[in-house]
C-alpha cells in the first residue's frame, strides 16, 4: 500500500492514497527521527509502551505504524525507521 499508488487507490481511495504518499516522502525528507514533529497534522505518537512502535497520521482515519530500532542512539537521533503497515485508526 505504501509503493504501489494503484493497488492504495483500490484500497484506501485515491484521495488517501495521495496523502499517504505526500506524508512518506516528507518523512524521508526528515534526517532523523526527532526532525518529525508531534503536533498536527504529524500527530506522531508512541502505540505500544513496551516496545518502540510508534505512528504519524496521515489523516483523521489512516496512521503509518512503524519500529525504530534504538540501539546505543538517543531515540531523536535515529536515522532509519521501518514502516511496517498503515492502519485505519478506527477498526
Amino acid at each position: 500500500i505504501c509503493t504501489e499508488e494503484k493497488y492504495a487507490s483500490k484500497e484506501i481511495g485515491k484521495d488517501i492514497s495521495r496523502t499517504l504518499r505526500r506524508r512518506i516522502n516528507e518523512i524521508k525528507a526528515f534526517r532523523k527521527f526527532g526532525e518529525i514533529p508531534a503536533g498536527k497534522p504529524w500527530k506522531k505518537e508512541k502505540i505500544d509502551k513496551n516496545e518502540n512502535r510508534w505512528s504519524v497520521r496521515v489523516n483523521d482515519k489512516y496512521r503509518i505504524e512503524f519500529t525504530i530500532e534504538e540501539g546505543n542512539a538517543k531515540l531523536e537521533d535515529i536515522e532509519e525507521i521501518m514502516i511496517e503497515r498503515v492502519s485505519n485508526h478506527y477498526e
